[in-house]
């Protein structure tokens, strides 16, 4: 009988262990999830900075949130959410991705907007978080973007 109460309570145990670790998990999926102001956060946040192949406006700088393959800005610069869809992203192969702008934004350093990018990049992932590529605007211009992951 002692054998018997020692396998039920090892049961018991067991199932208690295993369901407080799957509770653990995913909370902790949930958390990460979630944004610093509390609230849902899906995708990453990539920072790009896009330098003009010859002369041209300048540098230009912004951010994108990449979510199942597509793209979102904030639909105003003081808006505190990704909800504007202004891109996809195909991915080749291993390290290798082909970006499609529908209508990207991007700051030079005074501040100033300029919208309306469209075009194709071609991208080649250079370390973890790091991709750089050539980027053809719609107005047939050449860049050299750099993306770097600053949020997931």
């Amino acid at each position: 009988m002692n054998d018997v109460w020692r396998a039920v309570r090892s049961s018991w145990s067991r199932t208690i262990l295993i369901f407080t670790v799957a509770m653990g998990l995913g909370m902790a999926a949930e958390c990460h999830a979630q944004g610093k102001d509390g609230g849902d956060f899906d995708g990453a946040v990539w920072r790009f900075t896009l330098t003009p192949k010859v002369a041209g406006p300048g540098q230009l700088r912004g951010h994108f949130r990449v979510s199942n393959h597509v793209l979102y800005q904030k639909t105003d610069i003081k808006d505190p959410n990704y909800t504007k869809q202004v891109g996809k992203d195909n991915p080749q192969r291993r390290a290798h991705t082909r970006v499609e702008f529908t209508d990207l934004r991007a700051l030079d350093k005074r501040g100033v907007s300029h919208e309306g990018f469209k075009g194709t990049v071609l991208l080649k992932g250079e370390r973890f978080g790091h991709w750089s590529g050539s980027f053809i605007d719609s107005q047939g211009r050449h860049w050299n973007i750099q993306c770097t992951r600053v949020q997931e």
